[in-house]
């Protein structure tokens, strides 16, 4: 029998059927059980497809997804519309991937199904975007599921890929059943190997997953003593580039009176990200050792958000974008200068060799830093308990194993919390801002260690060890000005933020306190050690599978 022919909507419209289903499943829409279902319509197409019709098809699911997903980039100035399109369609040459390696398989092994088929190859593209050059661990299958709670504590286990895992398992049952519903209504001999299994291995995944998970959630409980305070300013990147020293300084000075004003004294003030108004000189901390010194100091200990500089003699300068701690004396304690910097934000690639490159930057000056060299693990000045905390800073978010090496991963003492510092007034209250928060629920999992947020336009938030972001109160001491309108300052407390109320705290100027949350209670943490575990497991299968088996015949049924 001779096979039809694929018209291009035929190829079309399942594609971008799914990259609507998915886009939906995040930010600004996020309906995370759509996520279930999303690539239903992909991997039922991708069945009778053939090689170069699945590799269409899958460009096609690529480019439409992470254009409308990555929509957000456009708006931090014209010239990042280059690097939108740059990073969107580098993110979907991984779906070319996808679609190739799961229709190689399927043709080979047709009993495995999209049920088995489609999990196995899609851990192993995510764990290659999330790696490949600098990585881009966003918009993950997984990551759709940030607010099932339940499903979220496996990120303890197996990072968002686990997540992801589970995720596609259900998706790839529901592709089946309608093939095999297909097969029943058409006629057609249609592969329905293991339907009764498939079946059962899902619902059996899907129940240890969420008893687990269950059993996993723990109230959260706050270290007593340990009340550190974050900064959120509402400057868009445009004023920060032009604002005076004067001015900034000026803001951040009058939120801080305003958190004095209420009568807080906290241990910690975090400022976001590059908040500082001034280049700090950290030439030679690292050589000096703190000793406490707690006679005479007022006030709190300082984590800034600082660009700094390090001039050794002898050498070429270098410039880092760093978090710097000062005890309350205001002597330098250390600092972290962040290490996964932002393509064309924080460096232009191939400039040397390219220098058309700089065209795509939103700087007409060169504003390339450093790539930081170290971890650090900073005490908490003062503290009632000892205490240590790690930093990340912005993009960092993402990076899963920085944070598994500070939680312990490197065989070193585990810090106690982290922070967050991030400057998001490039992107105007966009779903950035909601995506760059959730990120951090899984780091929050991933570790059992709480969360604290400091960032520039929001959303500056405390998440707890279950990746619970928690509420904020307002103040009843009096507010105070600043920005011209009167500045909050909101207290946290041990119930949980929705959502759908995430919106209200970004775009806004206040100070946000609260205690510590404890750490989570941690179980011999097998992501924590070996955090690549999942998509090297993976790959190996999805190696082993394209090696083996014997190309079938692709079968089309009459949809007329």
């Amino acid at each position: 029998m001779r096979l039809p022919t694929i018209s291009i909507f035929g190829l079309a419209w399942p594609a971008v059927f799914t990259a609507l289903l998915l886009w939906m499943s995040f930010f600004p829409v996020n309906l995370p059980w759509l996520g279930f279902i999303a690539f239903v319509p992909w991997l039922v197409s991708m069945t009778w497809q053939t090689g170069k019709q699945r590799l269409i098809s899958s460009g096609i699911l690529g480019m439409v997804f992470f254009g409308i997903a990555l929509n957000w980039m456009r708006v931090a100035d014209i010239r990042m519309v280059a690097t939108w399109v740059m990073l969107g369609t580098w993110s979907a040459l991984f779906y070319l991937i996808l679609g190739w390696v799961l229709g190689a398989i399927y043709d080979r092994h047709r009993g495995l199904g999209m049920t088995l088929g489609y999990p196995l190859v899609l851990i192993p593209t995510e764990w290659m975007r999330a790696h490949a050059l600098e990585g881009f661990p966003w918009y993950f299958l997984g990551h759709t599921q940030h607010d099932t709670l339940p499903l979220l504590q496996l990120a303890e286990l197996g990072g968002a890929f686990l997540v992801s895992l589970v995720v596609a398992l259900v998706n790839g049952l529901i592709a089946d059943f309608y093939l095999a519903c297909l097969s029943r209504n058409s006629g057609v001999k249609w592969s329905t190997i293991g339907i009764g299994f498939k079946t059962a291995l899902v619902i059996l995944a899907l129940a240890c997953a969420w008893i687990y998970g269950t059993n996993r959630l723990q109230k959260t409980e706050f270290i007593e003593g340990t009340q550190v305070a974050v900064l959120q300013a509402n400057h868009p990147q445009g004023l920060r580039n032009i604002a005076s020293t004067e001015q900034v300084r000026a803001d951040y000075n009058q939120m801080q009176r305003a958190l004095f004003g209420t009568g807080n004294r906290p241990l910690l003030i975090i400022w976001p990200e590059t908040s500082y108004p001034a280049l700090v000189d950290i030439t030679g901390l690292d050589e000096k050792h703190w000793v406490a010194d707690p006679a005479g100091a007022k006030g709190p200990s300082q984590l800034l958000g600082a660009s700094t500089l390090i001039e050794p003699k002898g050498l070429t300068s270098k410039q880092f974008n760093s978090a710097v701690l000062f005890d309350p004396k205001g002597f330098p304690v250390d600092h972290y200068d962040k290490m996964h910097r932002v393509p064309f934000g924080e460096y232009v690639p191939l400039k040397e060799w390219i220098p058309f490159m700089n065209v795509l930057a939103p700087y007409d000056h060169d504003y390339s830093i450093a790539r930081g060299e170290k971890l650090t693990r900073f005490p908490l000045p003062y503290s009632p308990t000892p205490l240590t905390f790690g930093a990340a800073i912005c993009y960092e978010s993402g990076d899963a194993h920085n944070f598994r090496d500070l939680a312990g991963g490197d065989g070193k003492p585990p810090v106690d919390f982290f922070v967050n510092q991030s400057n998001d007034g490039w992107f105007h209250g966009t779903e950035e801002h909601e995506h760059h928060l959730l990120l951090l629920r899984f780091r929050a999992v991933e570790t059992r260690r709480p969360v604290i947020r400091a960032v520039n336009m929001g959303i500056s938030a405390w998440i707890d060890s279950y990746g619970r972001v928690l509420r904020p109160k307002e103040s009843k001491h009096p507010k105070s000005s600043a920005f011209g309108v009167e500045v909050p300052v909101l207290e946290v407390n041990s119930e949980f933020l929705s959502t759908s109320e995430w919106g209200q705290y970004k775009k806004n100027a206040f100070v946000l306190t609260g205690l510590i949350p404890k750490k989570g209670d941690n179980l011999p943490n097998i992501f924590k050690l070996q955090g690549s575990w999942p998509g090297i497991l993976a790959f190996t299968c999805v190696v082993l599978l394209l090696l083996g088996g014997t190309k079938k015949a692709r079968v089309i049924p009459d949809l007329k």
